[in-house]
């Protein structure tokens, strides 16, 4: 074909992205040039289902591997950002397809690495672990317009340690900091409905704490079992699931086991309790790296299974000098029958699900 293929006719531009198949196809159909990426609107998009986002090693520094759950295909990408900066990323889904670039440099920022928008959040510097990073939690609206809620834990090293909560809005650029002491060493916080949700390890119990004044509330919710400790709090379509990702050997043979349980409760807190469940119906949870998760559901996104489970396996492997080397792998969990299928065998350790967004 002679000429500029930026003046490719519009209309047909169109009908060629929607047959392109996957968002990360459509990603290169848009970077061929500006008249393309201007013309190829978010509305030509095909469904967003999670990319599993990786740096690849054996290409420059920018380049990318990201692995669909619904082709079951790697494809490669460029983003902004070099493979430092992602190693420093901790982020927490649905996140509108915004990225917690956690550096050590003195700001920290959202960013989309797909559009390059950037929203910068006056935190002060230090290690930040994402508890929360989505849409505002008491709204049914899932879009960036009704604002970002992103809840922060800052670790603070003294005598007795503390966490410091931090939390902000995107609407309002407001920043809410209180503390938290931890008598019972570790802690695995979660957010629900302005609450702020701490289960201490050792002492296998939750304390609720409202987000708004920082003070802990006059409850407090036994884990469900003697054998049970939380490695995840989701926020699941209005529900707080807490999930359990145990790991246990017989013999020779090591496994994950998963459980699933649902916060039962009044409205105002006063009395609360979890219950196990079978099955989360159309359901599907993304459980990460850094006891983070979010949770989608077939309804919104079409193409996958639900009553799933997507999460990352440790893998070690040691060589003939006895010295280990990890990785992870990709599982599928189905709850209806508790089988396990290995969807990808794999991956960077700093391997993050991440839902893409060009809005």
């Amino acid at each position: 074909m002679e000429g500029n293929w930026g003046e490719l006719n519009q209309d047909l531009l169109h009908l060629i992205s929607k047959k392109l198949g996957t968002f990360s196809n459509l990603i290169r159909f848009r970077s061929v040039c500006k008249q393309w990426r201007i013309d190829v609107e978010p509305t030509d998009l095909p469904a967003r289902l999670p990319w599993l986002l990786q740096p690849d090693p054996t290409l420059f520094s920018t380049d990318y591997r990201v692995f669909s759950v619904s082709s079951k295909t790697t494809s490669q990408i460029k983003l902004p950002i070099n493979h430092r900066e992602f190693g420093h990323m901790f982020h927490k889904a649905p996140s509108m397809g915004f990225l917690l670039v956690n550096s050590f440099k003195p700001k920290q920022f959202l960013l989309n690495p797909l559009t390059e928008t950037k929203l910068h959040i006056p935190f002060p510097k230090g290690y930040h672990r994402t508890i929360y990073m989505g849409p505002n939690p008491n709204s049914n609206s899932r879009t960036i317009k009704e604002g970002i809620h992103l809840v922060v834990l800052k670790l603070e090293f003294e005598k007795n340690p503390i966490n410091s909560i931090m939390f902000w809005q995107s609407n309002n650029d407001k920043i809410t900091t209180f503390r938290i002491p931890l008598y019972s060493g570790p802690a695995l916080p979660g957010y629900y409905k302005g609450k702020l949700f701490v289960t201490e390890r050792l002492l296998k119990k939750t304390s609720v704490f409202d987000m708004e004044t920082g003070a802990k509330m006059n409850v407090v919710i036994p884990n469900p079992g003697m054998h049970d400790t939380f490695d995840f709090f989701i926020e699941a379509m209005g529900d707080l699931l807490g999930v359990v990702l145990s790991y246990f050997c017989d013999g020779d043979l090591c496994m994950y086991k998963l459980k699933v349980y649902q916060l039962k409760h009044t409205d105002e807190f006063e009395e609360c309790t979890w219950i196990e469940l079978q099955g989360i119906g159309d359901r599907v949870l993304f459980l990460n790296t850094e006891n983070q998760g979010f949770c989608l559901s077939t309804s919104d996104f079409k193409g996958f299974r639900g009553n799933c489970i997507y999460y990352l396996e440790l893998v070690e492997e040691r060589n003939k000098d006895a010295k280990s080397s990890f990785h992870r792998r990709v599982l599928r969990y189905n709850m209806e029958d508790g089988t396990k299928e290995e969807l990808l065998n794999y991956v960077d350790l700093n391997a993050t699900w991440f839902v893409p967004s060009l809005d």
